[in-house]
């Protein structure tokens, strides 16, 4: 009986291994051979296969966008939208291309909830498929601060750039792409989550 178990025990843990390698080596399967399908693990039965998300484009920006705010021109980068646990944690750069007369933007209130916030939670993630808003985390309640940039009244330069974050909940395993939406700068449709 003995022997048995550690029969299975070390077939069990070579699957494993060869599973981390192939992660680590590539993250793929090797290419099938013609006439000889690629080998796939088979779903679990009941449990749902989440399609797979849009791969994201080149550079790791997921999408990109150049706006006039306040008289300079800006580009907005989300450069990224992961999952991690039972959160979502969006990133996204702002530079300044062009400040316009004064050579300069001030950030300010822009991103906020209204003039007097100077931080990032009036940007929300939208869910068109299932119709969810998702608020930016907040500890303590709704007047708490938010899991995000949080003092944004400072001036960018023209040609600076700038680094923003904010924490969701995370949507359903199976939503694979969500828009951003911003409260200046409108929406970015079909960001993949990954």
């Amino acid at each position: 009986m003995k022997r048995g178990a550690c029969t299975i025990l070390a077939v069990l843990l070579a699957a494993s291994l060869a599973a981390c390698e192939r992660d680590i080596i590539g993250g793929e399967d090797p290419p099938a051979t013609p006439g000889q399908e690629s080998p796939a693990t088979p779903p679990i039965a009941g449990e749902a296969t989440p399609a797979a998300p849009p791969a994201p484009p080149p550079g790791g920006i997921l999408a990109s966008r150049e706006i006039q705010d306040d008289g300079a021109t800006l580009r907005i980068d989300i450069t990224g939208l992961h999952r991690q646990g039972e959160t979502a944690i969006l990133t996204w750069r702002i530079t300044v291309v062009d400040g316009g007369e004064l050579d300069r933007w001030h950030v300010g209130s822009s991103m906020g909830t209204d003039t007097r916030d100077f931080t990032v939670s009036g940007v929300v993630l939208i869910d068109p498929v299932n119709a969810q808003r998702y608020l930016v985390a907040r500890s303590g309640g709704a007047d708490g601060p938010c899991a995000c940039t949080d003092n944004t009244d400072f001036v960018m330069d023209g040609g600076d750039s700038s680094e923003f974050h904010a924490t969701y909940a995370a949507p359903p395993a199976e939503v694979t792409t969500l828009n951003v939406e911003f409260p200046r700068f409108g929406a970015f449709t079909d960001v993949p989550v990954s």
